[in-house]
């Protein structure tokens, strides 16, 4: 069966065909307008995967019933043979990792999110209120926090000079102009979050991200339903994957039981949708 799976976060967007695996810009409608989504698609992907059958796309941003039929009538177009389904990117997260059981699940990644999922719905996504509102516990998340301690000169000094070194441009006018002028201000600030993990050990960095996950689950958790809690909490997203350890931590201490965590989850995606 010629099946194209595609897995869509804040930053990229992870494309799955037979064998063939291709990674592209990420396709949050929320994010992006309709006709960049729709040239994307045209100029990139139509040409990258012939004879497709079938489509399941997961989207961040593709919780709601308009954005799904908006994503759906863009594949129409240009795969108007294949039958095309559109899911939110929390709805892949529960495949991968309870299939049609119940289970708790989460993202963290570019943007945050997570809800209880009863082997056919999801419960919690709508929690989700974006990097501006919301993405508690993410990678825009946290480059947010870096940076307003780096503008308010709270960083330790060591920390101040590492930023710079590593970012020799990085100033109040390139920051402002980044975040309010230019496209995809949640990805400029999520890719600080390799800062943060190449210098972990430091304890501002150690807090700053342990602060962020305490906020996350402590924020959420109380508003999910109640059976969520009898089931391990899994995770997918580089954040949750290259800080699980103080994202394990943090899910003991709300009572929760640690899950799995899977820094991309293009391959169980597929065991799901070929079984």
């Amino acid at each position: 069966m010629s099946i194209l799976i595609a897995d869509s976060g804040g930053t990229k967007t992870t494309w799955l065909y037979q064998n063939q695996q291709y990674e592209s810009i990420g396709l949050n409608p929320n994010g992006m307008n309709e006709i960049d989504i729709e040239n994307h698609i045209k100029n990139e992907i139509q040409n990258q995967f012939k004879d497709v059958k079938k489509i399941y796309f997961y989207g961040a941003g593709c919780a709601t019933q308009n954005n799904q039929l908006l994503m759906k009538n863009i594949f129409s177009r240009y795969f108007p043979t294949a039958f095309v389904a559109i899911e939110n990117d929390l709805m892949a997260v529960a495949k991968v990792f309870c299939g049609d059981e119940k289970g708790t699940i989460g993202i963290l990644g570019t943007g945050s999110n997570i809800a209880y999922f009863d082997g056919k719905k999801l419960y919690g996504e709508e929690l989700n209120l974006g990097y501006i509102l919301g993405d508690e516990g993410s990678g825009a998340y946290l480059g947010k926090k870096l940076l307003i301690d780096f503008l308010h000169q709270k960083l330790p000094k060591n920390i101040h000079q590492k930023l710079l070194d590593t970012y020799p441009d990085l100033n109040r006018n390139f920051i402002i102009d980044a975040i309010y002028k230019q496209k995809n201000a949640n990805r400029f600030l999520a890719k600080f979050a390799v800062f943060l993990n190449q210098n972990r050990e430091d304890n501002y960095i150690f807090e700053l991200i342990d602060n962020a996950f305490s906020t996350f689950l402590s924020t959420y958790l109380p508003l999910l339903p109640k059976e969520s809690q009898k089931f391990p909490l899994h995770f997918v997203g580089g954040v949750a994957y290259h800080f699980q350890d103080i994202l394990f931590k943090n899910i003991e201490k709300n009572n929760y039981i640690t899950g799995e965590v899977a820094q991309n989850p293009i391959e169980k995606l597929k065991k799901y949708h070929y079984s």
